[in-house]
């Protein structure tokens, strides 16, 4: 029901009816309406709570379950507090370092990528390697009368 998820995503978001009202330029007064579900609120204004939470119209209209497409993402990321702590510093720092950041990291992505596939490669090749080894010793033994079992 619409009242029920406009107040538990206020919730989930620690914000009381005011600093929601205050945050998103939507009356108090109207709110409370919506959220004890006196009044269906206009598309604009449902929009705007979307908007808002960075969520779907859907989602606040009780129509999808997804809170957002990254969600998944988000909740792994709140789990892990050095990660979130670098986060924090990294929306910290300026923009030209943020770009530098980046840029050094897509370039680490390239490396990773480009060896992996030889070192994939390798291992294919080692382990044909290995492979043919074996077949020879069973054949040897095979000739000597021996069983490889």
């Amino acid at each position: 029901m619409l009242k029920d998820n406009l107040k538990q995503i206020r919730e989930a978001n620690g914000l009381t009816k005011r600093e929601l009202c205050e945050k998103t330029g939507i009356s108090e007064r109207a709110y409370l309406t919506y959220e004890y579900g006196e009044r269906e609120p206009k598309i604009s204004v449902i929009e705007k709570l979307a908007d808002f939470y960075g969520v779907t119209t859907d989602y606040i209209l009780g129509r999808d379950n997804v809170l957002s497409p990254f969600e998944e993402i988000i909740s792994r990321i709140n789990e892990n507090t050095k990660t979130m702590d670098v986060i924090e510093m990294y929306g910290q720092l300026p923009e030209n370092v943020q770009q530098a950041i980046i840029n050094f990291m897509s370039s680490l992505l390239e490396k990773r990528e480009t060896k992996e596939k030889p070192v994939k490669q390798r291992h294919v090749e080692r382990l044909g390697d290995i492979e043919d080894e074996l077949e020879q010793e069973r054949q040897a033994k095979a000739k000597d009368g021996t069983s490889c079992a």
